[in-house]
Order: C-alpha cells, then sequence, then structure tokens
C-alpha cells in the first residue's frame, strides 16, 4: 500500500514548529544552519542563506554579508550572491525589503527593467528562482533578509513558502537581539570574575 503523501500545507507548519525549537535554545547555542536546512528541504531550495547589512566605513553606505548559508547536497555553495555589495547599488532590491515587501519570482528572467543589476548577477550564479524576505529589527530598520533559491528547474514558491520564511525573519531579529545580550552578559562575568581574583 503506497504511503499518503503529506499535504504541503501541513509540511510547512512542521517545519515552523521545528524552526522554533531550534530557536528556543540560548542565542549562542542556536544552530542556524539548522534552520536552514528546515527551510531549504522543505521548500525543495537549492541553496538558502541570511544575509546582514553591515556598515563599510562610508556614512550612510551599507554593504551586504553573507551570515550564514546552507545547500543542498550536490549543490556548490556560492555565498558571492549579492555578497559584498554596496546597497545603492541593488536599489531596486533594497526598495523592495524596506518597503516590507518580498521578492519572489519563479523565473528570474521576468524580473523587472529597474532590477537590470540584481538580474545580472543572479544570471551570472544560474539562478532561475528567487525568494526572499527582510528582517526588521524591533525598532523597524532593515537588517538583512532570508533569501532562498533554485538553480537546477524553476519553482514557484507560494504563500506558505513566504510564510515560513518570515517566521524565520522573526525569529532571526530576536536571536540578534538575545545574541547581543548574551555575548555582554559573558563579557561582563569574566570582567567580575577577573576583578574578585586580583
Amino acid at each position: 500500500m503506497p504511503r499518503k503523501k503529506t499535504p504541503y500545507g501541513k509540511r510547512i507548519k512542521e517545519a515552523g514548529e521545528e524552526i522554533s525549537v531550534i530557536f528556543n535554545h540560548p542565542a549562542l547555542d542556536v544552530d542556524l544552519r539548522s534552520a536552514l536546512c528546515v527551510v531549504g528541504d522543505t521548500m525543495d531550495a537549492d541553496r538558502s542563506y541570511i544575509f546582514l547589512l553591515k556598515n563599510n566605513g562610508c556614512r550612510g553606505v551599507k554593504k551586504i554579508e553573507s551570515f550564514v548559508e546552507w545547500c543542498k547536497e550536490g549543490i556548490q555553495p556560492d555565498c558571492n550572491i549579492l555578497q559584498d555589495f554596496d546597497t545603492k547599488e541593488l536599489s531596486w532590491w533594497m526598495d523592495k525589503l524596506v518597503e516590507e515587501h518580498s521578492i519572489n519570482y519563479h523565473d528570474t528572467g521576468i524580473l523587472p527593467r529597474e532590477a537590470e543589476m540584481e538580474k545580472a548577477i543572479l544570471d551570472s550564479q544560474n539562478v532561475m528562482s528567487i525568494v526572499a524576505m527582510p528582517i526588521f529589527n524591533d525598532g523597524g530598520s532593515l537588517l538583512g533578509f532570508v533569501y532562498v533559491d533554485s538553480i537546477r528547474k524553476m519553482k514557484k514558491w507560494g504563500s506558505k513558502d513566504e510564510h515560513l520564511l518570515k517566521s524565520l525573519a522573526v525569529l532571526f531579529s530576536g536571536y540578534i537581539e538575545r545574541r547581543k545580550e548574551e555575548i555582554e552578559l559573558r563579557r561582563a562575568i569574566r570582567v567580575l570574575d577577573s576583578t574578585w581574583r586580583n
């Protein structure tokens, strides 16, 4: 008797629950690659990333850097996608994210004319389909984005997939805040410990 296939909506829900469990640890113990693996496997993606924005030393100019990545077995990692670009060079992409829009294209060939630079970068990596979801901090500033792609075939990702990425983005935003606090706490404990020893 053939096994029943789990409905996609249920798989997405289970993936969301699994990611919540991964983040339900002290921030410094969270395995981000495992969370990206859950997302990538569930969405049948080839690669998934979390990209962060960082200041590059020039006032008001930020660069995109790959924070963590996951690749399906047999797929070469390529963290150079959108890596080290000034956000001003990718104005279409960044405007979408800042305005709290996801970027979801089953065919990167139909990206709008305003996304000429973004399309060129994706074409150079043979990316066929993409989804990106913004990550905001509590103050509403853009921290970065979660990104999923397919290079083997075109994939059509819908609202359930976007919901999964949104859940990961929210959890990651909280993780960043907790991580800062935990690092500060550990630093304070070390200083206090060394003071008592002297």
